[in-house]
C-alpha cells in the first residue's frame, strides 16, 4: 500500500514537471514568435507604398494579422501563474541539494587520486564548462563590438533615408543579440548537464575509494587551465554566497549604463529629436494644438 502511494506521488511529481517543461517551451516559443512577427510587421509598415502608411487604419491592417498570437501571449502568462500556484514544482529542493552536494564534493575531492579513467572524465567535464563559459562571454563581447562599431559610426545614418538607417541598425542589433542569447542558453544548459554528470562521477568514485576525500578545500592544480577552472568555480561560489549583493551590483551597473546612454542621447541631439516628434504628434496628429 505504501509503495503504491509512493509510486503515485512520484508519478504526480513527474507529470507536474513535464507540464512545467511543456509550458516553458510554449511561452518561450510564443514570445519569440510574437517578437519576430512584431518586427516583421514594423518593417512591412516601413516598406509600405501607401501614401500615409502611419494612419490608424493602415497600422491596424498590418497588425491585425498578428492579433491572435499577441492576445494568446498574456493568456498563456495567466495560465503560467495558475500552473505555478496550483501545481508547484516539488523538485526544487532536490535541485538545491544537488547544487550543494556538487559544491562540496568538487572542492573536497582530490582529483589527482582518482583512477585515470575517472580523472579524465571529471577533467573533461570541467574543461567543457570552462570552454562553454568562455565561448559565451566571447560571443557576447563580439556581438557588443559589432553593434557598437555600427551604431557609433555616423556614416551609417542618412537623413535622407531614416527608415533605411533604422532597418540597417535592426539587421545588425537583432541577429547579434539573438546569437549571443542563444549561446548563453546553450552554455547554461550544457553546464547544468555537465555538473550533473560530474556529480554522478564523484559520488561513484567516493563509494569505491573514500581516501580521495581531502579535508582541505584546495583544488587540484596541474596546469594553468586547471587553475582557471578553480578560479571560475570559486567565483561562482562567491557569487552564490553573496547573491543579494550580486543582484544589487548588477542593478547598479544597469543603472549606470542607462544614465550614460541617456547622457549620450542628450549630447548627440537625440532628446531634441524626440521632443520635436512629440510636439508634432500632439499638434498635428492628436490635435491638441
Amino acid at each position: 500500500m505504501e509503495n503504491a502511494t509512493l509510486n503515485k506521488g512520484i508519478d504526480r511529481d513527474k507529470a507536474v514537471k513535464i507540464a512545467h517543461i511543456v509550458y516553458a517551451v510554449l511561452i518561450i516559443g510564443l514570445a519569440i514568435a510574437v517578437g519576430v512577427l512584431f518586427i516583421v510587421s514594423c518593417v512591412d509598415i516601413y516598406n509600405s507604398q501607401d501614401v500615409s502608411p502611419f494612419t490608424t487604419a493602415a497600422i491596424e491592417s498590418h497588425f491585425k494579422a498578428i492579433a491572435a498570437p499577441v492576445i494568446a501571449f498574456p493568456c498563456l502568462v495567466v495560465v503560467g501563474f495558475v500552473l505555478h500556484f496550483v501545481f508547484p514544482l516539488s523538485a526544487k529542493d532536490a535541485k538545491v541539494e544537488n547544487d550543494k552536494a556538487y559544491a562540496t564534493l568538487s572542492e573536497r575531492v582530490d582529483v589527482a587520486k582518482l583512477q585515470s579513467a575517472e580523472q579524465k572524465a571529471v577533467l573533461n567535464e570541467r574543461y567543457l564548462r570552462l570552454g562553454t563559459s568562455i565561448g559565451s562571454v566571447a560571443i557576447w563581447l563580439a556581438a557588443l563590438v559589432i553593434i557598437l562599431v555600427f551604431a557609433l559610426n555616423p556614416l551609417n545614418y542618412s537623413k535622407a533615408d531614416v527608415n533605411g538607417s533604422v532597418k540597417d541598425l535592426a539587421l545588425i542589433v537583432f541577429p547579434s543579440a539573438i546569437v549571443a542569447m542563444g549561446m548563453s542558453f546553450v552554455a547554461s544548459l550544457s553546464n547544468k548537464l555537465s555538473k550533473k554528470r560530474e556529480l554522478t562521477l564523484l559520488k561513484s568514485a567516493i563509494k569505491q575509494n573514500k581516501e580521495i576525500m581531502s579535508g582541505a578545500t584546495a583544488f587540484y592544480s596541474a596546469n594553468v587551465l586547471d587553475k582557471a577552472v578553480q578560479l571560475v568555480n570559486q567565483l561562482k561560489a562567491l557569487l552564490s554566497k553573496y547573491e543579494d549583493i550580486t543582484v544589487w551590483v548588477v542593478r547598479a551597473v544597469v543603472f549606470v549604463v542607462a544614465v550614460v546612454l541617456l547622457v549620450l542621447g542628450i549630447l548627440n541631439g537625440g532628446m531634441a529629436d524626440v521632443l520635436g516628434k512629440a510636439i508634432r504628434i500632439c499638434t498635428e496628429c492628436i490635435g491638441l494644438g
